[in-house]
């Protein structure tokens, strides 16, 4: 698909992740799963043209105070999407990677650490799996277009997208360069020396750019180390049907409504 990547005027990362091959032959219908970073700074145009999309269900799987901070401008009461929220007790606690730019030693290699470490743990977040729960459980009801976003739209997003496209019975390698088309659709490179400009006036510390590049972009590591956390605990088969209650009846429902023969 070469429009995959939605040039927004202010929305990062905006993407459609359909149109992938299958294993078995058959492709993600293209135009109904969306991802994104954050819509606090969405234009004028950008609501227009996601509104153009007919975008009806908006999972938000920021944290409260994230969505205090940077409230989304989409959607508002009167847009047709529904949006998707979820608080849990733990959101009162500072974000560990907000703990980790401000106390640990940052180096390229303690960041790439840091992140694998990141996503062994969110596949198994609390309030997350309720998120990626309604997310598929909506879906299976037929409510799509369908945009899920977090902050940067590559973490949070990333792994709940890895795991759509999985249950769609899309190839790991498949879902893994679907997620690394993040660093081309931001710029990292090109964004780097202001985010670590910005970085190093919020923790107050000099941050070098060799630690800001792993923790802005992605890297197929990070995903990996999500997969085989779940390959440990029995597979994404499983932890779909146990976790995320996509069991097959459900599993079947979703490749009925996005998958074309």
């Amino acid at each position: 698909m070469q429009d995959r990547v939605k040039p927004l005027e202010r929305v990062l990362n905006f993407r459609d992740f359909g149109g992938y091959p299958t294993e078995d032959g058959g492709s993600v219908k293209a135009g109904l799963l969306f991802r994104s970073a954050h819509l606090s700074e969405a234009t004028g145009a950008d609501r227009d043209a996601i509104r153009r999309l007919g975008v009806r269900l908006v999972v938000d799987l920021r944290r409260p105070d994230e969505r205090r901070l940077q409230p989304n401008l989409w959607p508002e009461p009167a847009d047709p999407a529904r949006l998707v929220t979820e608080d849990h007790p733990e959101d009162s606690y500072e974000p560990p990677h907000l703990a980790f730019l401000r106390s640990a030693e940052l180096t390229g290699d303690s960041v790439r650490a840091f992140m694998r470490e990141t996503y062994r743990r969110l596949p198994f977040d609390p309030r997350l799996i309720a998120l990626y729960r309604h997310w598929f459980a909506a879906l299976a009801e037929g409510e799509a277009p369908a945009l899920v976003h977090c902050a940067a739209g590559k973490d949070r997003t990333g792994v709940i997208c890895a795991l759509t496209l999985i249950a769609l019975g899309v190839p790991q390698d498949v879902a893994i360069d679907d997620y690394l088309l993040t660093n081309d659709a931001v710029g990292v490179r090109t964004r780097m020396p202001k985010i670590a400009e910005s970085m190093g006036k919020r923790f107050g510390r000099v941050i070098p750019e060799e630690a800001v590049l792993p923790f802005l972009g992605v890297e197929a590591d990070y995903l990996h180390a999500m997969f085989v956390t779940l390959a440990e605990a029995g597979g994404p088969t499983l932890y779909l049907q146990e976790t995320l209650g996509v069991d097959a009846d459900l599993q079947a429902r979703l490749r009925r409504l996005y998958l074309a023969a």
